[in-house]
């Protein structure tokens, strides 16, 4: 476990509390999230309990536990997306990922964000950092299919 976590021993050698945030973004730029592994061979490095890395990083909306899938949707939730529909989209990409927003599997990684700045196309999404407007449960349907194709 040592060698796969040297590109911390730098940061870590010279840490100090005020360095932790930095320390979990390498973390996460490295290993995709914050794995109990990494977490473990910090801890053990800098002399943190396990439990208080994990409270300070799982306060950071920012930061994964789990790898994201091979492809990312952001399902925009703001009020204008709410009554354009998001709720059923959302019950749709429940129903075609069998993930619920916040969950990841190896193929997908559901997000919920507040505003994706497309408030007069809405209901709308981002799939992999592209805006998806005017969505339907057909139209996600289709996107769906032909991004596991």
């Amino acid at each position: 476990m040592e060698e796969e976590f040297n590109y911390l021993d730098e940061i870590l050698n010279a840490f100090h509390e005020e360095k932790l945030m930095s320390v979990f973004h390498l973390i996460q730029k490295n290993e995709g999230h914050l794995s109990k592994n990494a977490l473990m061979y910090v801890s053990k490095k800098v002399k943190i309990p396990l439990a208080k890395l994990y409270s300070a990083s799982s306060f950071y909306a920012y930061f994964r536990f789990k790898k994201k899938g091979k492809s990312t949707i952001q399902i925009c939730r703001c009020l204008s997306c709410h009554l354009g529909g998001a709720e059923e989209i959302v019950q749709a990409l429940e129903e075609f990922t069998g993930l619920k927003p916040g969950e990841s599997s190896e193929k997908w990684s559901i997000e919920s964000v507040q505003c994706i700045g497309l408030c007069d196309k809405g209901p709308a999404m981002l799939l992999d950092g592209y805006p998806q407007t005017h969505l339907t449960r057909e139209k996600l349907k289709t996107l769906l299919e032909t991004c596991t194709s």
